[in-house]
């Protein structure tokens, strides 16, 4: 199990770096809150820490995944 995590792991942040790289804030900050999501959910799933409630995962997660794709076709540009 810890491969399959050290491997989601890279991936998330390949997808991070690759936003930075784009140079488009909403793409950069979209990315970084899907990250925060990701991180959120593996310490309820992997630690059992259950300190933050759905919401810190669920919002997040769409409101990074809205802004990802927004920075990506070309919103808020530059």
């Amino acid at each position: 199990m810890m491969a399959a995590v050290l491997f989601y792991a890279g991936i998330i942040a390949a997808m991070v770096i690759t936003a930075i790289g784009t140079g488009r804030w909403l793409a950069i900050a979209g990315a970084a809150l899907f990250a925060v999501s990701d991180w959120v959910l593996g310490q309820r799933q992997f630690l059992g820490r259950d300190t933050f409630n759905r919401l810190a995962v669920m919002v997040p997660y769409h409101v990074g995944q809205t802004m990802l794709i927004l920075g990506l076709v070309g919103v808020g540009a530059g």
